[in-house]
């Protein structure tokens, strides 16, 4: 449990471009004004930078739930926390469809089903393979096949505002848009204005990147030829062999657990012999290694964290004390802007008032 998160909420159509929209669109779902109630979430540990740090700045308590033995979702966990909190008014699961570190995958399916049986919303993140959506879906078009310039996406249902409208104080209608602007209103004049009745319409302020949504169209049209299935067995394929040739590699740890079905993304280690002791095994710096798989072999490799910090952490066997040796060691004593303070001074703010 960590008690330092929150959670939130929304929806709205492609706009922007590539992965400034997808963080962006991301975004507008945790401060969306459509909910006051301070929702309850669930969380996995291998979410993403981008699905923690917005609920963190939203007073709401979240529940990070653990992973099995395999690296999946612990479905019991989960159940868990919705029957201790069957009685909350809101509930929303939020999870990475997979782990941008390890590629192993969740199931879905069984975690929509499982949120919907308590009544909490269910809201998944998913990367470069828009396979077996569920609930709320984010996608990356940029990282599909010609995705490149895409827009981000967020397919949702309407049952967020419907909950909102009849659990809130104020009708949707009275509530002001998230960027109040051309586009939200239906009239503007000297002393007054009013703004359109559609939720969608509403948060959809400016003018849309029509380009990168056409396409982001053809991409998703393109996976949809090629076929989903398909593409994710290949990728299970793939992934199976390219393990079992790292692994036989005494030098290649690879991080995660190689008896799931994954995708083709993996991170490793490689460890340099010659100048290793048993206590102390040496290993290329992660940028070297990056610019010599890029520059020598052609292979496209991303050095450091992939934007999950704390599940990074976990894998690599960081315990508190050393989170905290490396916090200090990077930020130092100047604690002013952690999460932590700020959720400290938000709840005390909402008390007071």
């Amino acid at each position: 449990m960590d008690p330092d998160s929150q959670f939130g909420h929304w929806a709205r159509q492609n706009e922007k471009s590539t992965k400034h929209f997808f963080q962006g669109v991301h975004q507008d779902l945790v401060s969306s004004p459509y909910i006051y109630n301070p929702p309850f979430g669930k969380k996995k540990s291998t979410n993403t930078t981008q699905n923690l740090l917005p609920w963190r700045e939203i007073c709401a308590e979240v529940i990070i739930i653990g992973e099995n033995n395999q690296h999946q979702l612990d479905l019991d966990e989960l159940e868990t926390q919705l029957q201790l909190h069957r009685e909350r008014p809101l509930k929303i699961g939020s999870f990475s469809a997979g782990s941008n570190l390890t590629g192993v995958l969740n199931d879905t399916i069984a975690i929509a089903e499982l949120l919907h049986k308590y009544d909490a919303f269910a809201f998944f993140g998913y990367a470069y393979i828009a396979y077996g959506l569920q609930g709320w879906s984010l996608l990356s078009p940029h990282k599909m096949v010609g995705g490149p310039g895409c827009s981000g996406v967020l397919a949702a249902r309407l049952e967020i505002f419907s909950w909102a409208d009849h659990n809130s104080s104020t009708a949707i209608n009275e509530i002001i848009p998230s960027c109040p602007a051309g586009g939200t209103v239906d009239f503007v004049s000297k002393d007054r204005y009013k703004y359109v009745k559609s939720m969608l319409s509403r948060e959809e302020a400016g003018t849309p990147n029509i380009l990168a949504t056409i396409r982001t169209g053809l991409v998703l049209r393109l996976q949809e030829i090629m076929d989903p299935t398909a593409i994710l067995a290949e990728e299970y394929r793939l992934a199976t062999s390219i393990y079992e040739r790292l692994a036989r590699h005494g030098c290649i740890e690879i991080l995660g657990t190689p008896t799931l079905n994954r995708v083709t993304v993996f991170s490793a280690m490689v460890t340099i012999p010659v100048l290793s002791t048993i206590q102390r095994p040496m290993q290329i710096h992660y940028s070297l290694l990056s610019m010599m798989m890029n520059d020598f072999f052609g292979i496209e490799m991303r050095g450091g964290c992939m934007c999950a910090g704390p599940y990074g952490s976990k894998l690599l066997g960081f315990g508190p004390e050393k989170v905290a040796a490396f916090w200090n060691l990077l930020v130092g004593d100047d604690d002013s802007n952690s999460c932590s303070n700020s959720f400290v001074n938000k709840k005390e703010k909402r008390g007071s008032e």
